[in-house]
């Protein structure tokens, strides 16, 4: 879900354990997920924005968007 705020936009979303499991398989252990949006204003330079560092840039952090099955 995506809805425009008064400072921008607010984005909530989620990934489904079934896709998951399909592209992992049921003994799936851990996964490493990062989220990047490119901000597009008509009016102004667009902006990139990441949910952890851009795994490319020289920002990564090792280890960063790593989420573990319990």
């Amino acid at each position: 879900s995506c809805k425009v705020s008064e400072t921008g936009y607010d984005l909530e979303m989620a990934i489904p354990l079934s896709l998951i499991k399909e592209k992992q398989g049921e003994d799936w252990q851990s996964i490493r997920f990062n989220l990047g949006i490119l901000d597009f204003d008509p009016d102004e330079q667009s902006q990139q924005h990441f949910f952890q560092p851009d795994w490319r840039g020289k920002e990564n952090v090792i280890g960063s968007g790593l989420f573990f099955k319990k």
